[in-house]
């Protein structure tokens, strides 16, 4: 058993500490998040923090990290607009969907950046990813 403290987690190199902090709750889903800005701008973002929370009601829960110094377009497109989409990532482009939690300049799309395509469907404004098999609209 391997076994750590704060202090001896908090001693590791970043890489490593980031990869332990990162798996030590097991396999979790990762789902694309689609939004689009006020000023249109297609946005997309991995999220490993996607949940059900209930079925009668039909309850999906998102959580985002804390808004500060770090620009959170992902947030921000929710709060602006009131919609987004939740897309599970395509076994095929699990290297393009990781890429999408790169830095990237506020007025530039991820879904062009990284290779994915942005699908509308119906009178719905945020983008789903055309790639994608279970698409939802919220």
């Amino acid at each position: 058993m391997i076994r750590f403290d704060q202090k001896s987690l908090n001693a590791l190199d970043r890489i490593k500490k980031l990869n332990i902090v990162n798996s030590i709750t097991g396999i979790k889903p990762a789902n694309l998040i689609g939004t689009k800005s006020a000023k249109g701008i297609d946005n997309l973002a991995i999220f490993s923090s996607v949940f059900h929370m209930g079925s009668n009601p039909p309850l999906i829960g998102m959580l985002c990290r804390p808004s500060g110094e770090v620009r959170r377009d992902t947030y921000t497109n929710i709060k602006a607009t009131g919609f987004y989409t939740i897309n599970h990532v395509p076994i095929s482009k699990t290297k393009a969907a990781h890429q999408t939690s790169a830095k990237y300049e506020e007025d530039e799309s991820e879904f062009e950046t990284c290779g994915f395509e942005a699908e509308f469907l119906g009178d719905f404004s945020a983008p789903f990813v055309k790639e994608a098999s279970i698409k939802m609209g919220l």
